[in-house]
């Protein structure tokens, strides 16, 4: 069990705090009716009555009503007289339009302290915004503005309905807003207008209107009389958390760091460090080179020196054949470094890279392996290689610090050339065209030399036998000669291709290393591997280690560095001393979220955030009626199809959700049949396209959703034959009517974000399979008050574009599209980004967030208010709970924030979202690197954990908020199966799930 705070803070008008120990919230004016709201939120408490907001001397009195969806009925919100629309006198009374209630100050507050959720009006006159860009007049609220808040307007002269409200509204909603209630705005381009990003399509349909019921609590609209507001929210509970960071102190000593430059130019490391060590006896007896700098606390003079190709010595591999046999060395003085200042982490990397030889691991890319410890998978051709991420950075809080985190490479045992001679035999056809697809882009491993290689083509031309210049020999040598020679590996196949990997050189021009496919060892899971669950079920057995074994594995490690000689001798000569223990922090609980469903609301699981339970006993919060749909399939398939249709059918009705049976129809198993059976029967009225698919080919699968989001537009849902075989199969239909139901228009469920005129956007890059050097760019921005429809384009970036303007013409999009459908600009822009890594941070801000603000200038004078927060989820750093002081380390529950002692400059927070059932949860990094908005740092953090709540294709918290994972999704399937930007006539729709 969790902890949990028992006490709730209330903040009157005065300012003084007060609690209430059960819990409940402080009404005065006695109303029990059910609150639909977030229970950890917000909610108001009255300290006046009606009589205080309205003059009972008003010579005529006229009230508006809303209608409450929820509820099926109307309450007042207007209530004027001869005092005028500006008179403070005649404000209105309701929550949602009052400047002191829920989203306001409250009177004593100033306006630098405004809340963050704010309308925007003048905080002492009724003012209403205007359907102009950026202007406000003060006049009575229109039904245009009603509708942009999901409110049915009516113009009544009736008493308060209230008096005859029946308990029995409560489970009987009427959804009286409907999307042709939604007007797009007439003062930005339509999509159909030609300065429109959708210029030439001229048969585009309008988009869905967002399903925009209200977001507040029933009890907020139920008492519209408060003066005031009072945001309440529970205390979070501490608890004591652990960090896989150890402390890393710095001793009193200089270091020196001096310049080494070869003559000729050295391209290999390796014999850099060996040409090097030829002058140990003036160097000094230990010091550290990285190939560019040497680090010494012993003070060397400026040196000239000679060095020569050193003999190799017996069982040593040579060094690439470099060109010259003899070599000038300078080494000059460059500074300093005074260790009572901040030191370079990337100086005491050096010395950590140096521990990792001496405790003889191997290093793989940017990680070190211990192939003595490997663990073999045979019956799935597969071994891992248990490494270590390590990392030495002295940006915490509690100074430089070691990082350590337990890491698997998956090894294959079959060669590249297994999977050449496996497409040979079938002889499909264009087979080299598919091998190549399949292979380019792959990383694999040189056993010879235990090096890593991206494959970046194949040379059907050459083979082993095929000569090149050796550099330093006059005579032509053959790949056969030369991998005999240098590693005493004899070639057997003397037909297969050759392996393209393109070289950088830091110095001199790039070359094409060739690689013989033999030899080469593939790494990573295939994506047949990936589709196979046992296969995955045996590897996660080992690679998912549990938060107990992981702690003891990593603390051991340390232990083992301070332990073995060779390793402590490096710390010491460095002045460094390694703390044994892991540090520890304080985390902070995020109380359960209450999600809304059709006719209530369930607070989530608190140990696990997941609510499939309740998405199978509640209705769907809102669904558009699937009446005209087509249902393809393969006449082998014949018996699934007709079974998907039936079962769609029929959990429908249990979810609220309206399937009629669609109109099935078989084609022949070929794309030319589909697309010619999909033109012919892809009526303008079609809402969704489902295929059942006959296997498992991603060609297939590619093929078909080329054809469905980009010749023609149409929602398409595919299903797998084999899917539908399975006993469990009323629970995967009752997924798959869900996952259409969003991708046609409807809501799943909601969560009460309490945010007005902000518009929350989620960016991904995601790097095309087929294209490396193009990338697609996910963008998905959020057109409703609930923050669960969305606009998602899409766009295609060459890597060799100087100045990529990919967001900046989402960005111009989505606010054209956010004011066709609010009537207005948001005046928050939220912006979560994804992807970013910690070196390229410094060009994400000075190229996509420069692009993002020149593109307010095209709206006019206009300047919203924007957070821009980096969303960092492949980083290596794990929290471990103790709970009731237990020594077991346990996973944190869902909802600890960690906020203080670790992170990057300036503001930043580790959440743990999401619930793992195997293995060690991993935390999330966000970084606000931008804020000129008025909200709070523990109102970002509650607000990211919200989003985290509302990605519709899972049944619970997932890492990152959802128009993250939304934007992630968009750029997968671009770069994975279109290749091309999707129809605008989809960018309404979640079409990508």
């Amino acid at each position: 069990m969790r902890p949990r705070g028992t006490q709730r803070s209330t903040q009157d008008s005065n300012g003084s705090r007060t609690t209430s120990n059960d819990g409940s919230v402080n009404n005065q004016n006695g109303n029990n009716n059910q609150n639909y709201g977030n229970t950890n939120s917000y909610h108001t408490a009255s300290t006046s009555n009606q009589q205080n907001r309205i003059p009972s001397s008003a010579p005529e009195q006229r009230r508006l009503h809303i209608h409450i969806p929820q509820v099926g009925a109307s309450v007042p919100v207007y209530q004027g007289g001869g005092g005028g629309y500006g008179n403070p006198q005649s404000r209105p009374v309701s929550p949602l339009f009052n400047p002191d209630s829920i989203w306001s100050t409250t009177p004593n507050s100033s306006s630098s302290g405004r809340n963050l959720y704010s309308l925007p009006f003048q905080s002492q006159q009724t003012s209403f915004s205007s359907p102009s860009l950026g202007q406000v007049n003060n006049h009575p609220p229109s039904q245009q503005e009603f509708a942009n808040f999901g409110l049915s307007f009516l113009d009544m002269n009736l008493s308060d309905p209230r008096d005859s409200m029946s308990h029995s509204n409560f489970s009987s909603p009427s959804y009286h807003n409907s999307p042709s209630s939604l007007q797009p705005s007439p003062f930005l381009p339509t999509p159909n207008s030609p300065s429109s990003f959708f210029s030439g399509t001229s048969s585009l349909n309008p988009p869905i209107a967002p399903q925009t019921k209200p977001i507040l609590s029933i009890q907020q609209l139920l008492n519209p009389s408060s003066p005031s507001t009072v945001v309440e929210r529970k205390q979070r509970a501490e608890i004591d958390i652990l960090m896989n960071h150890f402390l890393l102190t710095v001793k009193n000593q200089i270091l020196h760091q001096y310049s080494v430059q070869f003559t000729p130019e050295v391209d290999r490391n390796s014999l850099k460090k060996r040409l090097l060590s030829q002058h140990t006896e003036k160097l000094g007896a230990y010091y550290v080179f990285d190939g560019n700098f040497l680090l010494s606390h012993t003070k060397i003079p400026n040196l000239e020196v000679a060095a020569r190709l050193p003999q190799l010595k017996e069982g040593q591999k040579p060094d690439n054949n470099p060109d010259h046999n003899s070599w000038s060395i300078s080494v000059r003085f460059v500074k300093s470094l005074d260790p009572s200042s901040s030191m370079p982490p990337q100086l005491f990397n050096i010395t950590l890279s140096e521990i990792l030889r001496a405790l003889k691991l191997k290093p793989l890319g940017k990680h070190f392996f211990d192939p003595t410890k490997s663990i073999q998978i045979p019956q799935h051709q597969v071994e891992l290689w248990p490494g270590y991420y390590t990392s030495i950075g002295n940006d915490f809080k509690f100074g430089s610090t070691l990082l350590v985190d337990i890491t698997h490479k998956i090894l294959r045992t079959d060669t590249v050339l297994d999977l050449i001679n496996e497409a040979m035999q079938k002889k499909t056809a264009n087979w080299k065209q598919s091998l190549t697809k399949q292979i380019v882009g792959q990383i694999v491993l040189t056993r010879y030399s235990n090096r890593i290689y991206r494959i970046d083509g194949i040379d059907w031309e050459k083979n082993p036998l095929s000569t090149f210049k050796k550099r330093g020999c006059a005579e032509d040598y053959s790949y056969v000669k030369y991998y005999c020679s240098m590693y005493n590996r004899a070639i057997n196949d003397l037909n297969q291709p050759l392996l393209m990997h393109n070289h950088h050189r830091k110095s001199g021009p790039d070359e094409t290393i060739y690689l013989i496919p033999e030899l080469c060892s593939m790494t990573g899971i295939a994506e047949n591997m990936k589709a196979d669950p046992k296969i995955m079920r045996d590897i996660a057995e080992h690679a998912r280690v549990k938060p107990p074994e992981r702690g003891a594995q990593i603390t051991s490690f340390v232990q083992t560095i301070l332990n073995r000689p060779e390793a402590s001798e490096c710390l010491k000569m460095m002045g460094l001393e390694l703390d044994t223990n892991m540090l520890p922090t304080k985390g902070q609980l995020l109380l359960p979220e209450r999600i809304i469903f059709g006719k209530k609301s369930q607070v989530v699981d608190e140990n696990t955030a997941d609510w499939s339970k309740e998405c199978r006993s509640n209705q769907l919060f809102s669904c558009i009626p699937l009446k005209n749909w087509i249902l393809l399939y393969v006449k082998k398939n014949e018996k699934e199809a007709k079974d998907l249709a039936t079962n769609l059918v029929k959990v429908g009705t249990s979810l609220g959700f309206q399937i009629d049976p669609p109109n099935r129809i078989e084609y022949k198993d070929d794309h030319r049949s589909f697309l010619d059976t999909v033109k012919l029967y892809a009526k303008d009225d079609i809402q969704c396209v489902v295929c059942v698919i006959p296997s498992d080919g991603k060609d297939r699968y590619d093929s078909i959703k080329q054809a469905l989001c980009v010749e023609i537009p149409i929602p398409s849902q595919c299903v797998k034959a084999k899917t539908l075989s399975k006993k469990s199969l009323l629970s995967i239909c009752s997924n798959i009517a869900r996952q259409i139901g969003c991708k046609i228009g409807g809501e799943l469920w909601r969560v009460d974000i309490p945010l007005v005129s902000t518009m929350i956007v989620g960016i991904d890059v995601y790097f095309d399979a087929v294209n490396r050097e193009q990338s697609s760019i996910g963008y998905c921005a959020t057109m409703n008050a609930a923050f669960t429809s969305y606009f998602s384009p899409v766009s295609i970036q060459k890597s060799n574009s100087e100045i990529p303007d990919g967001i900046r013409r989402c960005t111009y999009e989505s606010l054209k599209m956010f004011h066709y459908w609010n009537g207005r600009l948001p005046e928050t822009i939220m912006i979560y980004r994804d992807g970013v890594s910690d070196g390229t941070t410094d060009a994400m801000i000075q190229n996509e967030v420069v692009q993002i603000f020149s593109t307010f200038g095209q709206f006019g004078n206009y300047s919203p208010k924007v957070s821009v927060v980096i969303v960092r989820k492949r980083i290596h750093t794990r929290f471990f709970w103790k709970n009731n002081n237990s020594d077991t380390l346990l996973n944190p529950p869902p909802g600890t924030l960690v906020d203080s002692g670790i992170g990057a400059k300036g503001f930043d927070f580790f959440l743990v979202s999401q619930y793992a059932s195997q293995g060690t949860v991993t935390p999330t990094h966000y970084h606000v690197v931008h804020n000129s908005t008025d909200i709070e740092p523990q109102d970002l953090q509650l607000i990211t954990y919200k989003l985290c709540h509302l990605y519709m294709n899972w049944t619970g918290t997932v890492r990152v908020p959802a128009p993250c994972q939304y934007a992630h999704k968009n750029a997968y399937l671009v770069g994975q199966s279109l290749h091309q930007e999707a129809s605008p006539k989809l960018l309404n729709n979640l079409y990508f799930l």
